[in-house]
This record gives C-alpha cells, sequence and structure tokens, in this order.
C-alpha cells in the first residue's frame, strides 16, 4: 500500500513538474493536457479544458462542466452548466440555472438554489433569491437575512444591507444599516446613506440630516446637523445647524454651540485653544468652551496666531492683536498678513494713489524692518 501511495505522489509530482497545458486536438477540435516536454497526460476528448488551478482543472464534457487533477481523473463528473475555478478548495456551479457550492472532492456544501452566489471576505458569500439579497457561510448557514435590496461589504466584518421601497410620487425611498461578519445588526435599517470616512460612519438620517456612528454602530453624534467634517487629529468635528457653526466632539458632546455665522478651526498655530468666530458679522475668538476669549468687534481677522499675534481689522484698518485680545500693533494697515519668522508683510495705499501700495516688512513691535 506504501508503495502504491509512494508511486502515486512521484507521479502527480512529475506531472506537475511537466508544467502541464491544455491542447487541442485538430482533427477532432477535443482537448487534453500535456507537459511541457509534450508527453500526453490527459487524452484529447473535452470540449473545453480551463488552466489549473489548486491542482484541479475545470473540463467541459457534453456541454456539462467538471474537474479533473493532474493525473486526468475525474474528480467531480461534468454535469454542471457552468463551474468557476476552485479558489481556497471550494468552487461556485450552477445546476438547473440555480447556483451553489462545492469541495475539492465534488461534495455540495451550498445547495445550488440561488440565483447569485458570490465570494466576499471572511469566508462568506453573497446570494440572491427572487431579487433578495443576503449573506450566508460556507456552510450555507444565513448570516444576514435573505430579505434586501441589497447587500455590500464595506470593510472587512462589516456588511451594509439597503432596502428600497416601492415609488411613491415616483420616488424611492432606499434606506441602509449594517451587519457584522457574525450576523449581529449593528444598527437599524434607518439611515438615507452610509459612508465610511476614517474610522468612522457619517450617516444621513431619514430627515436629511448628518450625523456620526461608531464602527460598533452606536450613534455617537446625532443625525441633526446641516453639516459635519471628519474628526481632526484632536477628536474635534466642526458642525453646522440651522446656518450655524460649531464643534462637537467624539462621543457627542457639543463643545462649541452651533450659534456662530461661520467659525475657524484654529488649532494648528494655537495649540487648540483659540477659534475665530463670527457673530452678528463681527469677528471674535472663542475657547474650546465656548467662552469668548476675545470680544466679537472686528469686520475680519487672519484666524491664526503666528509668533504670538494675528491679524485683525476694525475701522477699515488692520492691526495686530494677541491671543489675550490685547492689540500690540496699532490698527493702521490696508492689508496684512500673518507673522513668519518674527516679520509680517503689510501694506499701505501710497499716498495720492487709489490702486498702488507701499509694502514692506514689520517686526512685532510694529516697526519697519528691512526686506531680507
Amino acid at each position: 500500500m506504501k508503495n502504491i501511495l509512494l508511486s502515486l505522489v512521484l507521479i502527480t509530482n512529475a506531472c506537475f513538474s511537466q508544467n502541464p497545458k491544455s491542447f487541442q486536438d485538430l482533427n477532432t477540435a477535443k482537448w487534453g493536457i500535456k507537459s511541457s516536454s509534450g508527453t500526453i497526460l490527459v487524452e484529447p476528448k473535452y470540449e473545453d479544458i480551463r488552466s489549473y488551478a489548486g491542482g484541479l482543472a475545470i473540463v467541459k464534457l457534453n456541454s456539462k462542466y467538471g474537474a479533473i487533477d493532474i493525473t486526468g481523473k475525474e474528480i467531480v463528473v461534468p454535469k454542471y452548466e457552468d463551474m468557476n475555478n476552485f479558489q481556497n478548495g471550494v468552487c461556485v456551479v450552477k445546476e438547473n440555472g440555480k447556483k451553489g457550492l462545492i469541495d475539492k472532492t465534488g461534495k455540495a456544501l451550498i445547495e445550488t438554489k440561488y440565483d447569485h452566489l458570490i465570494p466576499a471576505l471572511d469566508n462568506l458569500y453573497f446570494v440572491k433569491i427572487d431579487k433578495k439579497h443576503g449573506v450566508i457561510s460556507e456552510q450555507g448557514k444565513t448570516i444576514i437575512p435573505i430579505e434586501y435590496t441589497s447587500v455590500e461589504q464595506i470593510e472587512k466584518g462589516i456588511y451594509m444591507v439597503n432596502i428600497k421601497t416601492e415609488p411613491v410620487n415616483g420616488k424611492y425611498t432606499s434606506e441602509y444599516g449594517l451587519f457584522s461578519k457574525t450576523g449581529q445588526a449593528l444598527t437599524q435599517v434607518k439611515y438615507n446613506r452610509i459612508d465610511k470616512i476614517n474610522n468612522w460612519y457619517q450617516v444621513t438620517g431619514r430627515n436629511g440630516k448628518l450625523g456620526y456612528i461608531t464602527p460598533d454602530g452606536i450613534e455617537v453624534i446625532p443625525t441633526e446637523y446641516d453639516f459635519i467634517t471628519p474628526f481632526n487629529a484632536y477628536n474635534f468635528s466642526k458642525v453646522e445647524k440651522d446656518k450655524k457653526f460649531g464643534y462637537v466632539n467624539k462621543i457627542g458632546k457639543v463643545m462649541i454651540p452651533c450659534i456662530y455665522e461661520d467659525i475657524c478651526n484654529s488649532m494648528y498655530s494655537n495649540n487648540f485653544s483659540l477659534f475665530a468666530a463670527k457673530l452678528n458679522n463681527k469677528w471674535g475668538f472663542v475657547d474650546i468652551n465656548g467662552k469668548e476669549i476675545i470680544p466679537f468687534k472686528y469686520t475680519e481677522v487672519l484666524s491664526e496666531f503666528k509668533s504670538g499675534l494675528t491679524g485683525a481689522k476694525l475701522n477699515e484698518k488692520w492691526g495686530y492683536i494677541d491671543m489675550t485680545g490685547k492689540e500690540v500693533i496699532p490698527f493702521k494697515f490696508d492689508r496684512a498678513n500673518p507673522f513668519y519668522t518674527e516679520r509680517a508683510k503689510v501694506e499701505v495705499l501710497a499716498a495720492g494713489s487709489e490702486f498702488d501700495y507701499d509694502v514692506f516688512y514689520i517686526n512685532k513691535n510694529g516697526e519697519k524692518i528691512a526686506d531680507k
């Protein structure tokens, strides 16, 4: 017995080392298998032979598909309308217009009863029956019920389902929800849209408003905002409600209420301590808790503090203030730019001109300095 097994192994290894390829008999138009040296391994009797994958080749005989090994032995009797190539030891097959799954021995793993059977990640399969979609396991166990208009995988382990209702006044309604790879419903099917942004999901509610849910489906920011940005490096998001702006954090706490006509994120230069905000058409600065730090009295600001100063415009002139609101450099410039390397470029309208400007640099004391 050992000698027989050894002989089979040697034959198989020898065949594989020959790099077998299909060939066609021009007289019969049938296909067989030859080694790279020309030795016939499988006599030409098939209508088609695909390349070997996983040690098996899909063959067609009498308009039916099966599979043979490297020696030509029929492992799967040709009886299927179609077969995919074997991957990870399994193969999708089609019989009587329906699809199922078999293993490398030809054993049926999933009954041939599905209109569609498409591999997903996580060793699962997308399936379709009577225009309804779901997800099943390799053993045929239902993971996501076959009752949805569509199912798609949006990342490994997470699936998004969709239900599209019948049209009302010519319009369809689509609602989405999330499932885990184990079949756990992470959310209700209640969102008009779900988009993955970084490691979170931005969702649109039935009211058309935006919010955020965690990868576990927990709605941390309710769907009540008209606009919402991805979370920044400090885990804050700029939001808009009723044409007013504010900030919320990653656990849904409102840090700066939506009462401002605009608000700028100046965290990079201000150590995330001050935000330029616009209230009653005037600009000022608030901290992360929404407390007013610099009064709302400026028509424009540069928003970011550089070298401890930022530009502000008052009574049609620009000057510079510090992070406490102290006016450090008088308001006497027609144009102003941020400080870089302890100097800032400013402009003053030239005497007697409406269009020409004198351009020069100043230091943090407001003194004119040479242009280096």
